[in-house]
């Protein structure tokens, strides 16, 4: 079932698959463009903000990424949080809650499950749905799910990472406004370290940014990567110095594997984002896709051309 540490509404355990509406529009796409400012959250803490900002948080529990309380942008105040735990040894984008004016919110998980309002949504490849009145329309292909909302998209691997579009601006505006909060914007969180939601026990972070690990090395594979944005390379050191420490491993091949571009590296637009562990290196496609789904909260695989 759905870990109340990332759903939307806590006392909401899927229990049917409700079947998805297919009343968004026709063209959608997973492609990424440019054109507008973008913080990418990576695994193990590291985020590039919308302004091109690097740092690495420490993050457990639920933070808010991205929001405008106000609703300057698109009418309507709106807020994404993201749940975090550790994933294979790295601390990893767990979850994403979407709340958008006085619309039902949503929530996506790891293994690409859609939650709406505790029943688990039935979508399949590339056919779009919408989500209610909140304007979003949901497509997944190519292993990302794209959210477009009006002002931002959102594009998550289904198992560690995520990229915001803000829509609403252009690429040359990602400084915070007014109304802006969250991680994506800054670190300024007052009496709320990280801008974390959830600070029961457990859920204790360092406020404040910390700095890239060293004690690991920097594995030379790091450096030979698609996206050879600074950030990536950052969040890749990290990566095998958190796999490293905390799983213990001397034989670090699978995080390798995993971070080194293969066919089952998701690349969306001039990004790309890894993933770690049992998903990395299969024989099988859609064994590998099983795996992954499986990996959240288990539901009926969906791909085109699997059973």
């Amino acid at each position: 079932g759905i870990n109340a540490e990332y759903g939307v509404t806590p006392e909401a355990t899927p229990e049917a698959t409700t079947e998805a509406t297919t009343e968004a529009p026709s063209e959608a796409s997973s492609d990424l463009e440019a054109a507008n400012p973008l913080c990418s959250i990576y695994a193990s803490g590291v985020i590039n903000d919308f302004d091109g900002g690097v740092n690495r948080y420490d993050l457990k529990c639920s933070h808010v990424l991205a929001a405008d309380y106000f609703g300057l942008d698109g009418g309507k105040p709106w807020f994404l949080y993201g749940s975090f735990d550790e994933f294979e040894g790295v601390r990893s984008l767990a979850a994403m809650a979407f709340f958008l004016g006085s619309s039902k919110p949503f929530e996506i998980q790891r293994g690409w499950l859609i939650n709406d309002n505790g029943s688990k949504l039935k979508i399949f490849e590339e056919r779009p749905v919408s989500m209610g009145n909140s304007g979003c329309t949901i497509f997944f292909a190519e292993n990302i799910l794209k959210i477009s909302c009006e002002p931002f998209t959102v594009y998550y691997d289904g198992m560690m990472s995520a990229h915001i579009e803000y829509t609403a601006k252009g690429k040359s505006d990602g400084s915070k406004g007014m109304f802006n909060i969250g991680l994506c914007f800054d670190n300024m969180s007052g009496s709320r370290p990280n801008w974390q939601v959830n600070s029961r026990s457990g859920c204790s972070v360092i406020n404040g940014a910390k700095p890239i690990c060293t004690s690991g090395g920097s594995p030379s594979f790091c450096n030979n990567l698609p996206d050879r944005s600074d950030a990536y390379k950052q969040a890749c050191v990290q990566m095998y110095c958190d796999r490293k420490q905390n799983t213990g491993e001397s034989d670090l091949t699978n995080t390798r594997s995993a971070l080194i571009p293969s066919q089952q590296w998701v690349n969306v637009g001039f990004r790309v984002m890894p993933v770690v562990g049992g998903c990395c290196v299969p024989d099988d496609q859609c064994v590998w896709k099983k795996t992954c789904i499986d990996s959240g909260c288990p539901q009926d695989p969906f791909f085109i051309g699997c059973n």
